[in-house]
């Protein structure tokens, strides 16, 4: 059973989520139930260790680095070019 329950926002992030929700064309109800679920689900220990990721990707990111000096120097730059295009296209930065 489902039970109303009001809540106030900043205006800038209610903002934020209105264009989220009109450009997803999911409500912005079902948004912010998405996210609770996810945020006490991470609190409990059922998501993603976000430390854990990072640790992760910082092992995988330094072999890498270190394989590709060590057998394709000549690359790395490239490659670093490349990972620099990925980053503005698929993450904005």
């Amino acid at each position: 059973m489902a039970v109303l329950y009001s809540l106030k926002f900043p205006e800038d992030v209610l903002e934020r989520l209105t264009e989220f929700s009109a450009g997803t064309g999911v409500t912005k109800a079902e948004h912010i139930r998405a996210a609770v679920v996810q945020y006490l689900d991470f609190h409990a220990g059922k998501a993603a260790n976000l430390q854990r990721l990072a640790e992760l990707s910082e092992f995988n990111q330094l072999v890498l680095d270190q394989l590709v000096r060590l057998q394709f120097p000549d690359l790395r730059d490239k490659i670093l070019d490349a990972v620099d295009e990925r980053m503005e296209k698929f993450h904005g930065k």
